[in-house]
């Protein structure tokens, strides 16, 4: 929006209606159920929504490099907490019960049958072999955030994060409309815009690093 103005006005509206749709929409992404994790879209695309237009207020960050700070220490603390709530103990993240209903519940909407198809070959997946599945999931999550924390400039980093955001993109979230349970396009995408627009001022953030 051209008008400086007018564009921190609705930045601002959009911090404060994301803080309500993060609590009583998304029930603070389901981390105090003891069930949440990063299938079920834990810790809620509403926190990186405040994010991205908390980064977007703050133009200064842009010219001086630390957003690519932030964004660094962000990715770093996503992963790694969402590694830890992955491999919380109970049924519901090593059985997986959570997130194969949740990939059932996508196939059964209306959409191309390859898609749904392919979302019940997942689910069956993760019905059958739950735990190899979840210690796998964590294993990629844990990963991650060593990269981003020890290897953040690498090609492999950038690459790796954008695999399993498509990955989830589609499995979790079933690319965010055609599930039929999303009411914005998912987490996964917000974030891989983040990660890209970032990465622009990356060099700025370098020594700030």
């Amino acid at each position: 929006w051209p008008n400086t103005r007018i564009r921190r006005v609705g930045l601002r509206a959009s911090i404060v209606w994301s803080i309500g749709i993060w609590i009583f929409g998304q029930g603070m992404g389901g981390l105090f159920t003891g069930a949440g994790n990063w299938f079920t879209n834990a810790p809620g695309s509403a926190l990186f929504y405040m994010l991205a237009a908390g980064l977007l207020l703050c133009e200064s960050c842009w010219a001086d490099g630390r957003v690519y700070v932030w964004m660094r220490r962000a990715f770093v603390a996503l992963f790694l907490l969402s590694a830890l709530l992955q491999a919380w103990p109970g049924d519901a993240n090593w059985q997986l019960t959570t997130v194969t209903s949740w990939v059932q519940s996508m196939a059964a909407m209306k959409q191309p049958t390859l898609l749904s198809h392919i979302l019940r070959i997942c689910a069956l997946g993760f019905a059958l072999h739950p735990m190899l599945w979840n210690a796998l999931f964590t294993i990629v999550l844990l990963a991650l955030g060593c990269l981003w924390l020890f290897k953040p400039q690498q090609p492999l980093t950038y690459r790796a994060t954008i695999v399993w955001l498509a990955y989830t993109w589609y499995v979790g979230q079933d690319f965010g409309v055609f599930g039929g349970l999303g009411t914005d396009p998912g987490s996964a995408v917000i974030l891989a815009l983040l990660l890209v627009g970032t990465r622009n001022v990356e060099g700025k953030g370098e020594v700030r690093g």
